[in-house]
């Protein structure tokens, strides 16, 4: 969240809009549970400046089951180092591998070496 929300600020976004699976980080943000551990004290400390510099947020938790794509995406990028790569395909699969599907996959390659 952090990042994302860093990176709203670096491209001038003056609203936001946070939407997290976690209920423990949605109600550290809006109060109604207390950071007691020192590492999420210090990443809620962070969180709140950086929403402030924002005209105006909200936040809300989504269930996991209906965040999968989101889940998905921040894992990948938690992984990497920055500036570690400079391309990085993702695919999304439209129907889990073993489901049978009768028409064409369709390929798209997407590159920035127009």
């Amino acid at each position: 969240m952090i990042q994302g929300l860093q990176l709203a600020l670096d491209m001038g976004i003056r609203k936001v809009q946070v939407n997290s699976d976690s209920l423990l980080i949605v109600s550290q943000i809006n109060g109604s549970y207390e950071a007691k551990d020192s590492r999420m004290a210090e990443y809620l400390k962070i969180s709140k400046a950086l929403l402030e510099k924002f005209e105006s947020y909200s936040l809300s938790q989504v269930p996991r089951d209906q965040n999968t794509e989101a889940d998905a995406l921040a894992g990948i990028g938690s992984n990497f180092n920055s500036g570690e790569f400079c391309h990085l395909p993702i695919v999304h699969l439209l129907y889990p591998a073993t489901h049978e599907v009768e028409s064409e996959v369709n390929v798209t390659n997407i590159s920035d070496n127009s």
